[in-house]
């Protein structure tokens, strides 16, 4: 292909680019929500990193030898692990209320990490 046809077909792509960043925009324009999400997606979002390292919360329980084979002590030792979990991180849980779709609700988040 020579540089004639090779600059034939570059200005047709940035013409139907074009074409398609007008139509994009007028449906931006269009509608409020879509203008903005594309702000909120073209927007910059401040991040800083830093180093952080993570504390491991472990519990244990022991299985007596006469009860290995009993699925149902297993699963109830697994419940017992979680509430022995739970009151080890209970300290670092935030608590938030808020508001879904005109319904009050009570929100948890935890981050276990140390600078």
């Amino acid at each position: 292909m020579n540089a004639r046809q090779t600059k034939k077909l570059l200005k047709k792509a940035i013409d139907r680019l074009a074409q398609d960043n007008k139509i994009m925009r007028e449906i931006i324009d269009n509608s409020p929500k879509m203008a903005e999400l594309y702000n909120l997606y073209n927007q910059p979002c401040n991040v800083t990193y830093s180093t952080m390292s993570f504390q491991e919360y472990r519990v244990r329980r022991m299985i007596p030898r006469y009860m290995t084979g009993i699925e149902d002590y297993t699963e109830h030792i697994k419940h017992a692990l979680v509430r022995d979990l739970a009151e080890a991180i209970t300290k670092d849980i935030c608590y938030e209320s808020v508001e879904i779709c005109g319904e009050k609700a009570v929100e948890a988040s935890i981050y276990i990490g140390r600078k």
